[in-house]
């Protein structure tokens, strides 16, 4: 409280503040047959124990709450080594760490599995069926097939197969769920011979459009909604068949794509897609049948194009009109508003716009007006400055998964990867890559797969994102 000479009170200031926990140390960091097992001392006062877990690249992969001394992470992978940090905490009306920014309780431990692996698969059937398969294993009597949902704590059992069985079904499944299954061959004594561990996605079925129009805004899509995802993705490919893409949230159906050029067709197809976690990849369902589109316009239509040249500059080029005595050429940045880049006479066809940034955007609209300034027709063009292709340097399979490696570009934001199967189906796009390396972790030993990759530049929420044509691909055996 502070007060003037006369005792009055001229300012005051109120500070809380809460007295540090003591910090939880690791007792205990083991692989065991279930998972990665801690403990940690007690901390008096603490109301419950935050544990963050790092992969071996550094990545948080979240973290969990507990309020025992314990915790076993059963969702780390054989051969993949885990930092895990762990800070007492103490619930106020703002949360007192600990340890939570400096100081931290560490360790360091190696997922390791004690029994030789099983070979073993599962592929999804009809939508809602999963085939579990394994090879016979020397001295098995049995088998045992253990699942467990994504987000739940323990396996329960599924089926006990004799000898000679090699799959069985696991049924009444949900579309876009994501199950672990454990196969455990035992001898006739119960001892354990081998066990192997797999991860699979329910798949989501595929969204069909119920319309594409175009409007006053651009062009309106409508889809079927699926159960199950938490997004769509809408691909867009123009007339010179440059690929596009759209991020829709689930609770949506429907999108208008106002990024379109008057006099242009387009295709669509959309795909309903889930994640799971960060730094995992996203699961997506096959493409939909194809809508084919043309944008329309209350005046007529000018025939024109802009076409990119050196990478820098666009040429911008359009058909004479009759009547008309000028041809005005506006351009605008994304997010800015048109400027005049030139009032062209009536016999002019054609211009360029220098001095551009690759994986940048711009809108052209070229008028033609006749000799008291009236319009006759005008073009909409939107073109991306294009970005290069990334291509692969390296795609080799390791302990880890297939690790890749591709050149660096400049201009995009992001990096795109597709991979295919041995059917030449598209199993997984990952979207989020802004290094120029990725460790696919979600392949079967033995499976070939083949990747692309696309640079990528995104032009705002909901908007389309600009893609390169993409790499050479790359084909890789599990």
């Amino acid at each position: 409280i502070v007060k003037d000479v006369n005792g009055k009170v001229i300012a005051t200031s109120k500070v809380v503040q809460a007295v540090p926990l003591a910090t939880p140390q690791f007792i205990s960091a083991e692989s065991t047959y279930e998972g990665i097992e801690l403990s940690w001392t007690k901390v008096d006062g603490a109301d419950y124990y935050q544990v963050i877990r790092y992969n071996q690249y550094n990545e948080s992969e979240g973290n969990e709450v507990y309020n025992e001394e314990t915790y076993v992470d059963k969702y780390a992978r054989v051969g993949e080594t885990y930092r895990y940090e762990i800070a007492a905490v103490k619930k106020y009306d703002h949360k007192s760490y600990s340890t939570y920014y400096k100081d931290r309780s560490t360790v360091e431990v190696t997922r390791t599995m004690e029994y030789p692996v099983l070979p073993a698969s599962a592929t999804p059937k009809s939508g809602v069926t999963m085939t579990i398969s394994w090879q016979s294993y020397d001295g098995a009597a049995s088998y045992e097939i253990w699942y467990r949902l994504e987000g739940e704590e323990d396996f329960t059992l599924l089926k006990t197969a004799g000898r000679t069985q090699t799959s069985t079904s696991h049924t009444g499944l949900t579309a876009g769920t994501r199950y672990s299954y454990k196969v455990v061959a035992k001898d006739s004594s119960g001892n354990i011979l081998a066990v192997s561990e797999i991860k699979k996605n329910v798949p989501l079925a595929t969204p069909q459009f119920t319309s594409a129009e175009s409007t006053d805004e651009g062009i309106a899509l409508a889809w079927t909604k699926v159960s199950g995802g938490d997004h769509y993705v809408i691909y867009r490919y123009n007339q010179y068949d440059e690929l596009q893409t759209y991020r829709v949230e689930i609770s949506k159906n429907s999108f208008v794509d106002k990024y379109v050029q008057v006099g242009e067709t387009y295709r669509y197809e959309i795909r309903s897609g889930k994640e799971f976690g960060i730094g995992d990849l996203a699961y997506s369902s096959p493409a939909s049948e194809q809508v084919e589109v043309t944008r329309t316009m209350e005046y007529p239509v000018l025939s024109a194009s802009a076409t990119p040249k050196s990478g820098v500059t666009m040429t911008i080029s359009w058909q004479s009109y009759d009547g008309a005595a000028s041809y005005e050429i506006w351009y605008r940045l994304d997010g800015e508003d048109f400027t005049l880049l030139k009032t062209a006479g009536r016999t002019q066809t054609s211009t360029s716009h220098t001095g551009l940034t690759a994986g940048t955007r711009y809108s052209y609209k070229i008028v033609a007006k006749d000799s008291s300034g009236n319009i006759l027709a005008v073009s909409e063009i939107k073109k991306n400055v294009p970005l290069a292709t990334p291509q692969f340097t390296s795609a080799v399979s390791t302990d880890e998964g297939i690790a890749l490696t591709w050149t660096k570009v400049s201009g995009g934001d992001r990096y795109i990867i597709y991979r295919y199967n041995q059917y030449n189906e598209v199993e997984f796009y990952s979207a989020e890559i802004t290094e120029t390396s990725f460790v696919d972790r979600n392949v079967q030993t033995g499976e070939t797969y083949r990747y692309e990759i696309v640079s990528s530049k995104s032009f705002g929420v909901g908007e389309t994102g600009y893609i390169s044509k993409a790499s050479e691909p790359v084909e890789v055996v599990g």
